[in-house]
């Protein structure tokens, strides 16, 4: 076989594998940083190990046929007597798509994930906060990725073992925020920057720093008189 025909056969088999595993084949670890709470980066090492173990597997499958059945697998239009396509769809179907649905959830690690952080400014300009947003803040994401009735539901779970380190984390400190928050006749009332500051000091809370930040700027130490 020669170089043309190998580096052939070797980009054919990229793509036959892209079009197989999908998003799973381009799927990278995230990158976390180490902020409040729990920080499990190992968390996605198995499932990464397992995705690549599957692409390596198809790989020796395909690198083992020839061209022929290679061509035959990449051009639908091509005859296929031998149905050699369905035998290369069903190869390790089950488990790709048992790995598919079992992608861990992007808290899975904790809560330094990049493409969750909270947008700091923003919410510093914010004149009050509601106890979900102070508290989703306070561990630095932004407060739209984690509903509120979701965690609701973890903090009514038994089974709290079997959570999220990350979750497990939020449920013990939204109990914290819901002793501290004033409640109205139609539940928690919100809460201006100063006094969850003022809390938050009080207490020594374990606070992102960049929204600590935030709520530093709006409510400065006052200067000590001279």
């Amino acid at each position: 076989m020669s170089d043309k025909e190998c580096n052939m056969n070797d980009d054919v088999i990229e793509k036959l594998l892209n079009s197989k595993f999908g998003n799973l084949y381009n799927w990278k670890k995230p990158l976390l940083r180490k902020t409040v709470g729990p920080y499990l980066p190992e968390a996605f090492d198995k499932y990464d190990a397992r995705r690549i173990m599957l692409i390596e597997k198809c790989r020796a499958f395909l690198t083992k046929i020839s061209s022929a059945d290679l061509a035959i697998l990449f051009h639908s239009d091509f005859d296929d007597p031998e149905e050699k396509r369905s035998a290369w769809g069903e190869f390790l179907r089950l488990e790709i798509n048992n790995l598919t649905r079992r992608r861990p959830n992007w808290i899975a690690g904790g809560f330094g994930h990049q493409d969750f952080k909270a947008d700091f400014k923003y919410w510093g300009q914010m004149a009050t906060y509601t106890l979900h947003e102070a508290l989703i803040l306070s561990v630095g994401v932004e407060p739209k990725h984690i509903g509120e009735e979701t965690l609701g539901a973890f903090a009514k779970r038994t089974d709290q073992d079997k959570i999220h380190p990350a979750f497990q984390y939020l449920v013990k400190r939204r109990e914290q925020f819901r002793r501290k928050f004033p409640i109205g006749y139609s539940g928690w009332l919100p809460i201006s920057p100063k006094h969850l500051k003022a809390w938050f000091d009080e207490i020594s809370l374990d606070v992102h720093k960049d929204f600590y930040a935030e709520l530093e700027r709006r409510c400065p130490k006052p200067k000590a008189k001279v």
